[in-house]
């Protein structure tokens, strides 16, 4: 993530007239790009800042900044300690440097680490920014997400760099991916890749173009083919188009799971004439109709899941799905099937084994 960012710098500047120099007696302007996620990182910051002060000495005019994930957690007080830094910028406001130079220049001292609403940063990459990526075969940095909502007690990822968010589709494809179809394959010939999941069809008022979903899907579709993988698809508002979609790329020869089941017998009935597996997550605990659903549904079709865990982003933790959430499913399933709980999860179990080939 710090090369992306530093890659955007360059772009970013590019624009204002600036230019990249390999010495740092030439440069009009220095930024320390920096990551908090090693050992004493601000220890490192202050002494790299220290070895630029005789720069700043013989160059009044030399800009000296400091962004990234230190400058996050530090903010003002990299400005209070090293009275050699004009600004000190966080991991939300990267794309604000034009805006900040400029008060720079006119002798302002500036701390922007102000976070935005996730929805304002969904697609945080500015479309100028967008060009033809330096990248040798099919490897290139391409940020999809940034942030992250595991709090965990080792790592300062949320509290850097945010909870999660991340870009549609469109906003990634724009930003000249036509090879990410290579970038695909690649990661499938990865051992730890088992599955190419969370592909599909989503309508919905900020959704990209459906067409260009439905382009995406096939590939991603032809990909597991390709690779000997099994998918899972995930539908909203567009079971008629996702139905249309498997059937003409004929995906029974493909293990398919149906993610996050929340449809009709219609739907269900035409998903398992496709010979895809159903997916039964925690709306099934509160939705009757739906539950009657899954009654008629085939055992030997049916797997369940917890969906995304956690869901920070749902105030209340009563609508997160967690791994406990499948007790409950099991129980439900048990009774409404009639089956013996011990029965049921083996048959869940052989058919979770079936679909990922272990």
């Amino acid at each position: 993530m710090n090369e992306y960012d530093t890659d955007k710098m360059f772009e970013v500047l590019r624009h204002e007239n600036y230019f990249h120099t390999d010495s740092q007696e030439d440069a009009d302007l220095i930024i320390l790009n920096t990551c908090s996620i090693r050992e004493k990182a601000e220890h490192k910051v202050y002494s790299e800042l220290g070895r630029l002060r005789d720069l700043k000495t013989a160059n009044p005019e030399l800009k000296i900044g400091v962004g990234g994930c230190v400058a996050q957690q530090e903010g003002e007080a990299i400005l209070r300690r090293d009275s050699n830094v004009d600004f000190v910028f966080g991991t939300d406001n990267l794309f604000e440097l034009p805006r900040m130079l400029r008060k720079v220049h006119k002798g302002e001292k500036i701390t922007k680490t102000q976070r935005y609403d996730r929805q304002k940063v969904r697609n945080f990459v500015p479309e100028y920014t967008f060009q033809k990526l330096q990248h040798s075969g099919i490897k290139a940095h391409l940020t999809i997400t940034k942030g992250c909502n595991n709090y965990c007690s080792f790592c300062v990822v949320p509290l850097t760099r945010g909870t999660e968010v991340s870009r549609s589709p469109q906003n990634i494809l724009e930003e000249d991916t036509k090879d990410y179809l290579n970038f695909i394959e690649e990661l499938t010939k990865n051992e730890k890749t088992i599955m190419i999941s969370e592909i599909g069809l989503d309508i919905q008022p900020d959704s990209p173009d459906i067409n260009l979903q439905k382009e995406f899907f096939s590939n991603q579709i032809n990909i597991a083919r390709k690779s000997n993988l099994p998918i899972a698809f995930h539908v909203r508002n567009a079971e008629k188009e996702a139905i249309d979609l498997i059937t003409s790329e004929n995906i029974k020869d493909i293990k398919s799971v149906a993610h996050y089941f929340v449809g009709n017998y219609e739907y269900a009935k035409k998903l398992l004439d496709n010979n895809c597996y159903i997916s039964i997550a925690k709306p099934f605990l509160r939705d009757e109709i739906l539950a009657e659903v899954i009654s008629k549904l085939p055992l030997e079709k049916l797997v369940i899941e917890t969906d995304s865990y956690p869901q920070y982003f749902k105030k209340n933790r009563m609508r997160w799905t967690e791994p406990k959430d499948l007790i409950l499913i099991v129980n439900k399933l048990s009774e409404i099937l009639d089956v013996n709980k011990s029965k049921l999860i083996e048959i869940l179990n052989k058919n979770a084994k079936n679909i990922l080939g272990i």
